[in-house]
């Protein structure tokens, strides 16, 4: 019951802010120097933070795609290049 009625409002409420959305009219208005400026630093931001978040999780990413991979047949590890790798990290 509870589950059904969030649903239904959820539903509700996301039809009505799409029409409400579609149907706003042109504005006639400019975004100014400083505003511009964060929106540039905003998005720079999110981008170099994603880069960050590859760089530290980079071998739990690479260590998982292997594993994949490898149960779908995809990968099969190459003795001499694993072994390298497990000596780097020793």
């Amino acid at each position: 019951m509870l589950k059904s009625f969030l649903s239904t409002s959820l539903s509700v409420s996301l039809i009505i802010g799409f029409t409400i959305v579609i149907q706003t009219k042109t504005a006639h208005a400019y975004i100014d120097l400083g505003t511009g400026s964060l929106m540039l630093q905003m998005l720079l931001g999110g981008f170099f933070a994603s880069l960050f978040a590859v760089k530290v999780f980079w071998k739990r990413i690479t260590t998982r795609m292997y594993s994949i991979f490898s149960k779908l047949g995809l990968y099969k590890p190459n003795p001499e290049t694993t072994q390298n790798r497990y000596e780097e990290e020793n």
